[in-house]
């Protein structure tokens, strides 16, 4: 027997159709799926040799790819902030440029930097994934490939230092590139907040942080990436900063939504 259909009224007044079902809740349906990759992902047949080494060509060569993509990025980024310094230096209108250097030329340096780590943790999730290749080949009877497993062994054999440096250049070239970003920034905010407006203020602020929080997701994710190429166990990492941020923001602001339904509530009591 064909299922019963409910009739819903759109915006318009028209009529339409559905199935009368409740889907499952949003975990339920995250969980679903995570098990139906998990069912997708497993393999009856062995890998080949061959197909092991042309994967691990294919993703050598994503990671040359990344590698230019970020040059054009910061190329990007340090041309367009250089343009409108100028047009805010140029300009005798005092509004336009105080909403030059407080909103638009730090929003363009948080973009650029976003974009540019968005795809520095691209390149070392393709590098965490040549471990695991350079792991499958030998155990087929070719260990010759080990360039991975060298940078990793640098990363993480010194537990005890900051590998800002030798150690670590790639680390280093994380922090150079996002402090000379937010350098940029706050001094461009600096030069215009006497002039700025208040609305203008509060969005520099705002993007600010906004910023630094997604930099330090991402972040995250190379640690998280690392965790499941080697198997480690992410319990025992406990709650990260920015997570207990985010929890706060939450909390925040769902006792602001039922601050602002209480006073509703007694509002409209008032005045029955």
């Amino acid at each position: 027997m064909p299922p019963t259909l409910d009739p819903i009224a759109n915006s318009r007044g028209l009529g339409a159709t559905s199935h009368s079902r409740t889907s499952p809740p949003r975990r339920r349906r995250k969980e679903m799926r995570r098990r139906a990759v998990e069912d997708w992902g497993q393999r009856s047949s062995p890998p080949e040799k061959a197909t092991i080494l042309k994967q691990y060509e294919l993703i050598r060569g994503e990671i040359t790819t990344s590698l230019q993509i970020q040059q054009q990025i910061l190329g990007f980024g340090i041309a367009t902030i250089g343009l409108l310094a100028g047009a805010a230096f140029v300009g005798k209108n005092q509004p336009f440029r105080s909403d030059l250097l407080v909103v638009f030329l730090p929003l363009i340096s948080y973009l650029a930097v976003t974009i540019w780590f968005s795809e520095v943790m691209r390149m070392f999730r393709a590098g965490g994934f040549l471990l695991t290749l350079e792991k499958k080949l030998d155990k087929h009877g070719d260990g010759a490939l080990e360039w991975e497993f060298t940078v990793a062994r640098s990363r993480l054999g010194q537990p005890g230092r900051n590998a800002y440096f030798a150690l670590d250049p790639d680390r280093l070239r994380l922090f150079a590139v996002t402090t000379l970003f937010f350098t940029l920034s706050a001094e461009s905010i600096m030069l215009g907040w006497e002039k700025a407006s208040l609305f203008a203020r509060a969005f520099a602020i705002s993007a600010g942080v906004l910023a630094m929080i997604v930099l330090r997701l991402l972040f995250r994710l190379r640690i998280h990436q690392w965790d499941a190429v080697l198997e480690f166990d992410p319990g025992m990492r406990g709650v990260e900063p920015e997570v207990r941020v985010l929890r706060g923001c939450q909390h925040f602001f769902g006792r602001f939504q039922q601050v602002i339904g209480r006073n509703r509530q007694r509002e409209s009591l008032s005045l029955s």
